[in-house]
Formats: C-alpha cells, structure tokens, sequence
C-alpha cells in the first residue's frame, strides 16, 4: 500500500468518516479524557487525527493542538469541524506521522487515536514521538489491536486489508509494547475496551462495491465459532454485528 492510495482512499471517503460514529465518539475518547483529566499543556500534537475528533477532545486540555493528517479532504473536515465548534486553539498541518515537522523536545502531548493501523512505518512513528515530545511529556496511543493468537491475528488483519487496502496492520499489544520500551517510553496506565461495528457501515465508509461486500459478508457467515467468539460476531436484524479489541495507553517519555 503507496501512501498515495492510502490517501485516495481517505479524501475520497472523508465525508463518510466525518459522520461516522465510532470515529466521533466512543470509549477510546472518553478514556483518553479521563486520563488526561488534571492535566494542561502548552503545546499538543494530535497525529492522524482525520476528521478532528481527537483534536477537539484535547483543545480542551491544551493552549494550543496541531491537528496533523497526511490527507488534505481529511483535514478541511477538521478545520470545518473548528469553524463549526468555535475552537480557535487547533491549527491544522499536513504531513505523514513518520515525519512530524516540529523541533525536539518541544511538545508536551502527542496523541493517536485509532489511526495507528494506517502507518506504514509504525515504529518510526513511536520513534518520532520520542523525538517532538520534552522529557515527561506525554504519548497518548489509541488503537485497535490484534490478538495474540496466529490465527486471529490473521484472520482480522486480512478481512480488514481486504475491505480498506490503507489498512497496514492491527498489532498485538505485546508489538507495542516493544515499541515503546525500545524508545525510552514507560506505560503510566493502559486500558483495554471495545470498538462496536455494523458490517453495512463498515464496508460504506471504505467505498466497497455490492460484490464484495458480500465475498466479505461471506467470511464473518464462515468464520470459525473461536473467531466469532473473539470478535463477537453476531447477526441480527439483517446485519453482522462485531468489534475489535482496543488499547489505551498513556505513555511518558523518560527524564
């Protein structure tokens, strides 16, 4: 997957994304904000931050936000969405997430909100965060996640490359983990939750043709009751009902 058509991918679905309702809101984001209840900070980064939801959240919590998206559609949803809110605090750059073009130890919170999966370069983005972030600055990683198990590893990360090919991958939490160890990251507090999903919009917000929609329809109908089980498939009201598992973490870069 070129960057380039995970771009096309995204501004051409940017609408669908800005109205959808997982991305809005869900436990994640209210996870995120209870983490950083008692906290504010000068200067907050938010990457990958698509239609601004996150960035939103966090103007809250910062003077300033620099919504950062590699997309340009995606962030004149953002800079629609600060129009529409009246939040002046959030400024919006383009550029991937491996590459944030802001100076060493100047920024106090990064965060990452179910975006993670689309990074080509994942570990240069940790490594990147260490990088923008002072000491004892902050990384907030949101993400859906893969479980350790080979076969439903396998298993989620082909249905979802199949229906959105800017899909990388879902990791497990044992890959993060490495990852943030490795860059002199220490985990303050991480908590596992749930993103809910509906098989038709699903497959809507990525442009899938009627055709394969139903090849994919076909893999949750065949799924093994093991992967049913993990992902909680059910079927329902003439839809499939799922979810994947999702991580919260807050991170502190080491003094």
């Amino acid at each position: 997957m070129t960057r380039s058509k995970a771009q096309e991918i995204f501004g051409t679905n940017a609408e669908a994304y800005a109205q959808s309702s997982v991305h809005v809101r869900d436990d994640s984001l209210d996870i995120i904000e209870n983490m950083l209840s008692g906290h504010y900070f000068k200067t907050s980064v938010d990457v990958g931050t698509g239609a601004g939801f996150t960035a939103l959240s966090i103007s809250r919590f910062s003077q300033t936000v620099i919504a950062s998206d590699p997309t340009r559609p995606m962030l004149n949803q953002t800079i629609k969405a600060c129009l529409y809110t009246n939040a002046t605090n959030i400024f919006a750059i383009q550029n991937v997430a491996e590459k944030i073009p802001l100076m060493s130890d100047s920024i106090e919170l990064v965060t990452c909100r179910k975006a993670g999966h689309h990074f080509p370069e994942f570990s240069q983005y940790i490594k990147e965060c260490a990088r923008i972030l002072k000491p004892g600055g902050i990384m907030i990683l949101a993400d859906s996640i893969s479980p350790e198990d080979d076969h439903l590893d396998h298993w989620l990360n082909e249905i979802e490359e199949e229906r959105d090919p800017s899909h990388i991958r879902n990791r497990r939490i044992s890959e993060i983990n490495g990852l943030i160890n490795e860059y002199g990251f220490n985990t303050q507090t991480s908590q596992l939750t749930r993103i809910h999903l509906v098989f038709s919009s699903w497959v809507g917000r990525t442009g899938v043709s009627k055709t394969f929609s139903e090849y994919l329809q076909q893999k949750f109908i065949k799924a093994s009751p093991e992967t049913q089980e993990a992902f909680q498939i059910t079927f329902k009201d003439d839809d499939i009902h799922f979810s994947w598992p999702c991580v919260v973490m807050k991170c502190v870069k080491s003094v």
